[in-house]
């Protein structure tokens, strides 16, 4: 605004500075015929210098604020610059020491909160005091959730067997703790079977095993008894595989010799061709 102003009063300056060059310009000539005097003719000339410097110094002055402007101009660009910079080193700080942050809560919850997925009943593992030490790792509670939901069976399969069992056979699971001649079985469904077994060492021997799901709708029992959810229910499953008749139960070895023997004498007959 200010530098505006000064270019409006320039022109103001310009034009009086044009007029009384002009009228210089006529003293001048009257002066030459003797129809002024000096003293006239010097306050003309003293007139156009004096507009004339008042014109070239308004123009000094919108220069000298041009070039300020230009400054501050260049000032504004680099404060924003210096603005932007110290908004990213910022952001990076609160950033990392709110993940930092994040990560010590973390640590905190997890060395010094014992924290359930689930709410539930809570069950002592064993008899705890007020003060007592609890070593890390060690099992000291166990949740019982109100709303179980959906039941799943897992069970171990030795891979001898595992050939005979395919999805959506039925298992029959016999509890312990609860007799399955007083309380019954409970009933499920093969839902899905491990594609790998896993290594079970044992004291004297190494045995494989695969994991067997087992889909279980609820707890009631083959007797019509209903039994608690108490977090973790431990037993024996046996599943039903496919059933076979007394004829095949005979054939099946002669089936196994035949294909044995079969095989032998490919082998045999492939090697006299060999030696041939």
């Amino acid at each position: 605004m200010y530098l505006k102003q000064l270019e409006k009063q320039s022109e103001i300056y310009k034009e009086a500075y044009l007029i009384s060059q002009e009228r210089y310009s006529a003293d001048s000539i009257l002066y030459k015929m003797k129809a002024l005097s000096a003293k006239e003719y010097e306050q003309s000339l003293m007139q156009k210098n004096q507009d004339k410097t008042r014109y070239n110094q308004s123009n000094l002055d919108i220069i000298s604020v041009s070039i300020h402007l230009a400054q501050l101009n260049k000032a504004i660009k680099e404060y924003m610059a210096e603005e932007k910079r110290e908004k990213t080193e910022y952001h990076t700080t609160i950033m990392r020491l709110y993940n930092q942050l994040k990560s010590n809560i973390l640590l905190w919850e997890q060395t010094y909160l014992l924290k359930a997925p689930i709410t539930g009943l809570v069950s002592y593992s064993s008899f705890w005091s007020k003060h007592q030490h609890i070593n890390a790792g060690e099992q000291s509670f166990a949740v019982i959730p109100h709303s179980p939901g959906k039941i799943i069976g897992k069970c171990k399969v030795p891979v001898s067997g595992i050939g005979k069992i395919m999805p959506q056979q039925e298992v029959n699971i016999k509890l312990d703790g609860f007799p399955y001649m007083e309380f019954g079985t409970i009933r499920g469904v093969v839902e899905n079977i491990s594609l790998i077994p896993i290594r079970i060492e044992q004291p004297l021997k190494v045995e494989y095993a695969n994991w067997v799901e087992v889909s279980i709708n609820n707890l009631t029992t083959t007797y019509g008894k209903e039994i608690p959810f108490t977090g973790e229910l431990t037993g024996t499953a046996s599943i039903t595989t496919k059933e076979m008749s007394l004829l095949e139960h005979l054939l099946s070895p002669l089936k196994y010799l035949w294909s044995k023997k079969m095989t032998n004498h490919k082998h045999n007959k492939t090697t006299e061709l060999e030696n041939l």
